[in-house]
């Protein structure tokens, strides 16, 4: 496996594996994830 750091084309996507596994109840996140929050709080996360 490889492991890389997350970039920004990588948001998008990120907000939706969250939002999907928020539904099985897996995460601290409550359903309905707002995605485009999610995205912009993993953007946040990369500039740092």
């Amino acid at each position: 496996m490889i492991v890389r750091r997350a970039r920004e084309a990588d948001v998008g996507a990120a907000a939706l594996v969250a939002a999907a596994v928020a539904e099985e109840d897996f995460l601290g996140l409550q359903p309905p994830v707002d995605l485009e929050e999610r995205a912009q709080r993993y953007r946040e996360l990369i500039a740092q």
